[in-house]
Formats: structure tokens, C-alpha cells, sequence
């Protein structure tokens, strides 16, 4: 670009400058904000169970029922697990982020039930993602899905255990 004048060009240097730093400010912000974002959603006292996953998870552990998690994470998410003490009733923990599978692979629930031991024709899905947790149909397991509601909400994932006949 030509201009006329020192003072022109001067001018339009500082305005580069400021729209520089604005937009590194701007960059950072958002940088620390999806930050802030990203370790409250991988800290386990955010997450809080619906309702009636801790006796339902309890109820069918005590019955000798297998169960497992199958999960889309970046993250171990059996530290949610421990921290509600539900961690002892779970037998196997498939998280996507180890085994490099992701939802709605059918594969990630073939693997979770030959990790139990289980037929999948003979295993209860539950999950709340119509989209994610269709791997499980396409994997052939029953499956059984719950609303997504409000954290520390019923969801009916109690249902799990009149399914199994325990409930």
C-alpha cells in the first residue's frame, strides 16, 4: 500500500499493531476459556450419577451380573467411578481414548463384551446418545436407552433391573 506521509504510515502501523493484539488477546481468551472448559468436564467432582446408577450398578454387581463401561473419552473417567465409591462394582472399563474405538463403532461393544466374557446377544446396553449408542443395536446387544437428564436427576436407568429380572 502507498501512502502519502510518514504520519499515514505510522498511523496505519499501530492500527495493524492494535488489531494484532486484539486478536491475540481474543485467541488466548478463547484458548483459556475452552481450557477452563476442558478441566471441569475431567474433574471428578463435576460429574455427578443420575439418581440410580450407584444402587443399580450396586444391585446388579451383588446379583454377580458382569458390568461394563463403554465410553466416548479423552479421559479416565473411572476416577468419577471411585469417587463415588462405584468403581468396585464395575468389571470392565472400555474408554475410547484407549482402546482407539469410538462410538458408534460396533466394534468398542463387541470388544467391552468379550472383555466381560459376555454373548452380546445376552447383554443390556444402557445408554442415553441415540446416535453413539446405536454400535450397540448394530453390535447385536439389547439395548436400552435412557434420557439424557439433569446431573443427580431419575433417569430410568434403574430398568436395568427388572430387565435382568433382579429389580
Amino acid at each position: 500500500h502507498h501512502f502519502d506521509t510518514p504520519q499515514q504510515q505510522f498511523d496505519a502501523g499501530k492500527l495493524g499493531i492494535w488489531l494484532f493484539l486484539l486478536t491475540e488477546v481474543l485467541f488466548f481468551a478463547g484458548l483459556f476459556c475452552a481450557y477452563a472448559v476442558y478441566r471441569s468436564m475431567h474433574a471428578a467432582a463435576e460429574w455427578v450419577p443420575y439418581v440410580d446408577t450407584v444402587a443399580t450398578l450396586a444391585t446388579l454387581s451383588a446379583l454377580g451380573i458382569p458390568v461394563g463401561i463403554v465410553s466416548n473419552t479423552g479421559w479416565d473417567v473411572r476416577t468419577v467411578f471411585v469417587q463415588y465409591d462405584v468403581a468396585r462394582h464395575v468389571d470392565v472399563f472400555v474408554l475410547s481414548c484407549e482402546v482407539g474405538l469410538v462410538k458408534p463403532a460396533a466394534e468398542i461393544f463387541r470388544s467391552a463384551c468379550a472383555a466381560l466374557g459376555a454373548d452380546p446377544a445376552m447383554t443390556l446396553m444402557v445408554g442415553d446418545d441415540p446416535v453413539a449408542d446405536a454400535g450397540a443395536v448394530r453390535a447385536g446387544l439389547v439395548t436400552l436407552l435412557v434420557p439424557p437428564m439433569l446431573p443427580g436427576a431419575r433417569n430410568g436407568v434403574d430398568a436395568a433391573q427388572r430387565i435382568a429380572n433382579v429389580g
